[in-house]
């Protein structure tokens, strides 16, 4: 059974690894080093030491801050901790046993019959003894039974018995025709630094990085970069700079393009200018213009040209990220002029601008087919912010890969890369919640946070994100919320304020939120690069903030805007007009929104029985986004005005009473049929009133009630005033 352990700012959720929130008394120092760690670094840990709560925490105790926050690759095998030198202490092993336990820890691939010649032993061997409780064996393939074994055996192994291990495996993968698996073996089972070895393996790095095996390409160009002599090694270390940062091991990134940045070889200093820019952008969040800008070619065949080129495009494209509209535009033109004199120009900045229009609100200056995988992820959020969120979901569910998967791609790495991956999981994300399915965002966005960076892309607006989806389903913030903040490595805009004002309005104190909304408007009303949306049911409603919003967003904020500086004398015509407006929004949480206030505009301007419909038509609505929390809000207000039950309070012993209107069923019956309007008149003609009397009721002019009475005849089917009496009786007996 999983053990249950309390996360340090971990995960909120089990998970695939049944990770559970849960309390311990370690003391307060040794929490202290504990309470930043990313969620993927926790799972990777936890799935590692097979849920041991001991050995989790000794190991997170044992690596360094920037491994807990995912900034640096963590060491394979994880180090041997008290925990796990106990358990492989009451192992009952032959010596033969544990020799084939190393050799299997140290196998580059799990083929059964690879370890069983390297330990020159047979299948009959591997069955009558106790290796089958240690190794899993299925369709000539073997795993640990337990993670935990893999480090215990690996780590009290001597430095020799590793060596020879990895001779043995190249012996065999040499005989059997495997070259690169052979190489890497023969690599690490030398002693002493081998320049001839460094080129291979830079081969065998992008072989890896090709079938999107991030973590060998990482590995194996960090061998490379051991073995290089120093005509090699800068081309090693750029390499390995753009492993690491596929991976999204930040700083390691930085630790080996830095040197190379800083040195006159001028070819590795193009290749690594690209990298560089991103590492150093998303570890500091603001691009390195000083470093970038000091290596401007000013001769047509600097060798730096096109690196430079693709870095100013990249520097662009983050700085429109960033909102920094002016940086940005520079940089643009800085990337034009490179790569026209480099010769190679439009395909790079094409990409580039197409990424930074998604910032800056601005138009596509180039035609782009939405089909064309390398634009697949700028493509589907455009296609969101255009409105069709859900056909930008389609377009990435559709295409096999995103910007980046090149030479010239926008985001550095293979395929699949973690980074890349990253960016596709918060997109997917963003365009659900876009799309007002609060669940499947607020699932796609766990469940990557277990095992990718999502922290980085976009500014850091997963944190965001994944805040607001858990205060909209549970009415507070949560833990992984928590932890992806504090090892983002620049940490979200300042709109925690906004998320305050959230958990004070769902818990009922309106008062309180519009406090928190008024200091965040006094202070910029800052956010993240999307509209991730916040509050504006209170608090100030003039904030002139610039949104990169889709439409449904944009209308639903500006109607909720409208309902609350309703005009005194005509606050019905106006509720009326927002009313109809909202049936265009698509999303089912900002149409609830709007629907919400709706209801309790209605309800303090003592029209019960309008309140209670928009109340109802938003819990509804609430509830099939995913947005409990908001329902539960609506409940209340419902309770309050003796229409519904709050969820939130016990059982009532008596039935729920039933609005005082003669006509309430049939105006619910109707109401999905007519328009708001429409309705109101359709109720009023029931209740006997001429057309002059509904056409002062209303605030309108006679011809136009005449108008609404023609087309509410015509949707329900009676020719005049008597029938559509007759068929409101009818509806409220039948019904």
């Amino acid at each position: 059974m999983a053990a249950t352990f309390a996360v340090p700012a971990g995960v909120r959720r089990a998970g695939p690894s049944s990770v559970h929130s849960g309390s311990t008394n370690r003391d307060a120092s040794h929490g202290s080093r504990l309470e930043s760690v990313s969620p993927d670094v926790l799972h990777h840990v936890v799935e590692a030491c097979s849920n041991d709560e001991r050995a989790v925490t000794e190991i997170l105790d044992r690596l360094t801050a920037q491994q807990r926050q995912g900034l640096r690759c963590l060491p394979d095998p994880l180090p041997l901790v008290p925990a796990i030198s106990a358990l492989g202490s009451s192992l009952a092993l032959e010596d033969w046993e544990r020799d084939a336990l190393l050799v299997a820890a140290v196998c580059i691939d799990d083929r059964l019959d690879v370890l069983l010649e390297a330990v020159r032993r047979d299948m009959h061997d591997v069955l009558a003894g106790a290796l089958t409780s240690q190794l899993e064996l299925v369709a000539s393939r073997y795993t640990f039974a337990d993670p935990r074994v893999r480090i215990w055996v690996h780590e009290t192994a001597t430095l020799g018995e590793r060596t020879r291990a990895h001779e043995r495996l190249a012996t065999v993968y040499t005989r059997i025709g495997d070259a690169s698996r052979a190489l890497w073996h023969r690599a690490l089972g030398t002693m002493r630094g081998d320049a001839a070895l460094a080129e291979p393996l830079l081969l065998l790095s992008a072989e890896a990085t090709r079938i999107e095996d991030m973590s060998l390409a990482y590995a194996a160009a960090r061998e490379a970069a051991s073995h290089a002599d120093s005509r090699e090694l800068a081309h090693a270390r750029v390499v390995a700079g753009g492993c690491a940062l596929s991976a999204g091991w930040l700083d390691d990134a930085l630790d080996w393009l830095g040197p190379v940045i800083g040195g006159d070889d001028l070819e590795a200093v193009a290749d690594a200018l690209a990298p560089f820019v991103v590492a150093a952008t998303l570890r500091n969040g603001v691009v390195p213009s000083a470093d970038l800008l000091q290596h401007r070619p000013k001769h047509p065949l600097d060798p730096r040209l096109h690196g430079y080129a693709r870095a100013a495009s990249l520097a662009a494209a983050f700085s429109a990220e960033r909102g920094q509209t002016a940086e940005s535009h520079s940089w643009f033109l800085e990337a034009r002029q490179s790569a026209s004199r480099a010769h190679r120009p439009g395909r790079l900045t094409e990409v580039a601008t197409q990424w930074g229009a998604l910032f800056t609100r601005g138009e596509r200056e180039v035609a782009v087919d939405a089909r064309a995988p390398e634009w697949s992820l700028s493509a589907a959020l455009r296609m969101g912010l255009e409105g069709d969120a859900a056909g930008g979901l389609r377009l990435l569910a559709a295409s096999e890969r995103v910007p980046g998967c090149a030479d010239e791609g926008l985001i550095i790495g293979g395929e699949r890369s973690r980074l890349i991956r990253a960016h596709r999981a918060v997109a997917e994300a963003i365009l659900y919640f876009w799309n007002g399915d609060l669940r499947a965002s607020r699932t796609r966005l766990e469940q990557a946070a277990l095992h990718l960076p999502v922290a980085l892309p976009f500014a850091g607006v997963a944190v965001s994100l994944l805040r607001r989806l858990e205060l909209a389903s549970d009415g507070r913030l949560g833990s992984m919320s928590a932890a992806l903040e504090a090892t983002c490595p620049t940490r979200s805009p300042g709109d925690r304020l906004v998320d305050r004002g959230l958990e004070a309005y769902l818990s009922g104190d309106s008062e309180q939120a519009a406090v928190h909304l008024r200091l965040w408007a006094e202070r910029g009303a800052p956010g993240p690069v999307f509209a991730v949306s916040g509050l504006d049911e209170v608090g100030p409603i003039d904030i002139s903030t610039e949104l990169v919003a889709p439409p449904d967003a944009v209308r639903a904020r500006t109607l909720r805007c409208r309902i609350r500086a309703a005009r005194e004398n005509a606050w019905q015509s106006d509720y009326q007009d927002a009313a109809e407006a909202s049936r265009q929004i698509v999303s089912p949480f900002e149409r609830a929104r709007v629907e919400a206030l709706l209801g309790t505009a209605y309800a303090t301007r003592g029209d019960r029985g309008a309140g209670l419909r928009h109340l109802r038509a938003a819990r509804t609505l609430f509830a099939d986004a995913g947005a409990e929390a908001w329902a539960r809000a609506a409940d209340v207000r419902l309770a309050k005005l003796g229409g519904q039950a709050s969820e939130a309070s016990q059982p009532p012993t008596e039935p729920i009473p039933v609005p005082n209107d003669p006509l309430w069923v049939c105006r619910v019956a109707w109401e999905p049929l007519l328009t708001e309007r429409e309705l109101a008149v359709a109720m009023l003609v029931a209740d006997g009133r001429t057309n002059r009397e509904i056409a002062s009721r209303l605030f309108v002019s006679v011809r136009t009630v005449e108008v609404h009475i023609g087309r509410m005849f015509t949707k329900l089917d009676v020719r005049s005033r008597g029938e559509l009496i007759a068929l409101a009786h009818r509806t409220n007996q039948l019904v």
